[in-house]
């Protein structure tokens, strides 16, 4: 009679632990997709949700009692919420607290890692583009290149958090990473040191008399404010006569900050639109003439590594005529993700909308199509012998009279030259620069 007892006391707080465990995990669902939950239960046609949540339930507390080791029931779940979300596409997902904590730390400052962009693609690790000046970018590592494993474990086995996760950790501790490059037959296995990936995302050098070479390598939460002080001191100590945007391997960032970007160039139409499953989330994002004379000529470098913002930026000044976009066929990421904090802290990271530049046409899985297509090419460097050596090479030469002036321009010289010498886009981009002031310039004479 204890027996029975006992076993129907069980049964009866087993059924509330479901019961509670579908209530919670419907909750999660409503807050998460409310509009498909209200169309599945008001429509016969649908799936039933609730039958399918029991039966999840179902699952759960079968596992709990019978396993043949105890189960993490925390982990048991985030590892469902993962598993719903990868069926979606490759970039919405599940972000534990410390996950989400990592994303913000860095959106909005920094992080520990090797400081590169990875997506999901054809079930494995793809690098979107390195970061400038990072220790991947320093390794050698390239946009396209899949990474197959991280300290020896396949990076199949691990999934895309987990892997992100291992590659990331405190500065200067070492990571071995393999990776596999189109073209290339043998894996290329790679240790590199871990360290403190900068927020610094806009750069700047001259490249000459008025002409202004710019990066920007991410869409931080300080990039356009960083972008324009740079851009106004530069205009107050010399007259701008052109402007190359380099966007190439920049992986992308924040929304908000490619349509500011976009706007110091365009006084007026449209920058970007972006259309979801509802009509009340589209939206259309206008160019505002705020009395910036930024008009001179804009040649915007982009590559398989551009992605997101980047395309953002260059579509819509492609759109609009206002640039000339130079290089090779950007990523394709033509989809806009969302960050939704949870209650537990954790957040989702979930794609709801596609966006479309100015003329109507949306880049997902194509890409941004340069109107100069150019591809890089590998340029030897020049034996020691054939440098040209100038009065300044030369031991004990005289000093300049205006030596502060003078070497400042040296300086700026030699960094653009070293720049434009090994970088055929770049150089490109620059010379067709040149042929628009020249153009201009006899043009206006006439």
């Amino acid at each position: 009679m204890a027996l029975g007892k006992q076993y129907f006391i069980k049964r009866v707080t087993m059924k509330i632990i479901k019961s509670i465990a579908c209530f919670t995990f419907f909750l999660l669902l409503t807050y998460l997709f409310p509009a498909h939950i209200q169309a599945s239960t008001s429509d016969e046609n649908e799936p039933d949700v609730f039958k399918q949540l029991e039966i999840f339930s179902s699952v759960l507390a079968t596992l709990e009692n019978h396993y043949v080791n105890e189960i993490d029931t925390d982990e048991a779940i985030n590892g469902a919420i993962r598993g719903l979300l990868a069926t979606l596409d490759p970039h919405s997902g599940y972000l534990t607290p410390e996950e989400f904590d990592e994303f913000q730390q860095e959106t909005f400052g920094s992080f520990s890692g090797i400081g590169i962009e990875v997506t999901t693609k054809d079930n494995g690790l793809t690098v979107i583009a390195p970061i400038d000046d990072t220790p991947g970018d320093r390794a050698g590592i390239k946009a396209q290149d899949k990474i197959i494993e991280i300290g020896g474990e396949k990076t199949t086995d691990l999934g895309a958090h987990k892997a992100i996760k291992k590659l990331r950790g405190p500065q200067g501790t070492k990571v071995k990473i393999t990776i596999k490059r189109v073209n290339v037959d043998k894996p290329i296995q790679l240790e590199i040191t871990r360290a403190y990936i900068p927020t610094k995302s806009v750069h700047f050098v001259q490249l000459g008399t008025g002409l202004i070479y710019t990066r920007i390598t991410n869409f931080q939460s300080n990039t356009s404010h960083d972008f324009s002080k740079k851009l106004e001191k530069e205009k107050k100590n010399q007259f701008i006569k052109g402007l190359i945007l380099d966007l190439r391997n920049n992986p992308g960032g924040l929304l908000g900050q490619a349509i500011s970007i976009s706007d110091l160039f365009l006084k007026s139409g449209e920058i970007v639109s972006i259309k979801g499953r509802d009509s009340e989330q589209n939206q259309s994002f206008q160019a505002h003439d705020v009395g910036e004379k930024n008009d001179f000529p804009i040649v915007v470098l982009i590559n398989g590594g551009s992605a997101s913002a980047s395309e953002i930026v260059a579509g819509a000044l492609q759109a609009h005529g206002r640039a000339v976009i130079l290089g090779t066929q950007s990523f394709g990421k033509g989809s806009v993700q969302n960050i939704i904090p949870l209650p537990n802290g954790a957040g989702l990271r979930m794609t709801t909308a596609h966006y479309y530049t100015p003329n109507d046409v949306s880049i997902q899985a194509v890409g941004i199509t340069p109107d100069i297509e150019i591809n890089v090419t590998t340029i030897s460097t020049p034996q020691k012998s054939s440098i040209n050596v100038t009065e300044a090479d030369l031991s004990n030469h005289l000093k300049n009279p205006n030596s502060s002036s003078v070497s400042k321009s040296v300086k700026n010289e030699k960094q653009a030259n070293l720049l434009l010498q090994n970088d055929n886009q770049l150089k490109a981009a620059f010379n067709l620069l040149k042929g628009i002031n020249l153009y201009t310039t006899t043009n206006s004479q006439e």
